[in-house]
């Protein structure tokens, strides 16, 4: 019987050792799928309202950080819903990160999955990070030279760090 209680003690911690880590893997999964350090600051919030489940703000010169991307505009309409979070930027829309800065008429910026929407005489200003030996090497010189784009409309993968633009591209 001393024996059977012991196995079930055994048994007790394993469970519960078990469903701890069960429980901080599940919590790390949904913390993964969520927004990542995102803040919004602005001269001040011109409306407000929840339809349903889903909540627009509007702000005027406003600011949405994320990460190190950075989405600037005379007018920021965020649109939530739950923890995804969308932003439409009018009136001078900028949007930079370490090695990018894009303009456009209108930009459509998204937290999750971390991705920005630009149209209208869209313009890229893109440098890459400098590559080791790039002072010595003439060509490693030239890759890491500031490239500007423009094109009608550009989707960038701000986590990825890609882009794909459309209509009249010019490099």
């Amino acid at each position: 019987m001393n024996q059977t209680l012991h196995i079930y003690r055994r048994v007790g911690w394993g469970l519960l050792l078990g469903t701890l880590l069960l429980a901080v893997c599940v919590s790390w999964l949904f913390a993964a799928g969520e927004t990542k350090r995102l803040s919004v600051k602005a001269d001040h919030i011109t409306s407000k309202r929840d339809v349903g489940n889903v909540q627009m703000t509007s702000y005027a010169k406003a600011i949405v950080t994320q990460d190190d991307a950075t989405f600037t505009a005379d007018t920021i309409v965020q649109r939530s819903e739950g923890n995804v979070h969308e932003f439409t930027g009018t009136g001078n829309p900028v949007f930079t990160d370490a090695q990018n800065r894009i303009t456009g008429q209108k930009v459509v910026a998204y937290s999750t999955p971390r991705r920005a929407e630009f149209s209208g005489d869209v313009k890229m200003l893109s440098t890459p990070k400098p590559r080791a030996g790039a002072a010595a090497d003439t060509k490693a010189q030239l890759s890491s030279a500031p490239t500007t784009l423009t094109c009608d409309t550009l989707s960038y993968d701000y986590a990825g760090k890609k882009a794909l633009a459309t209509g009249n591209v010019v490099i």
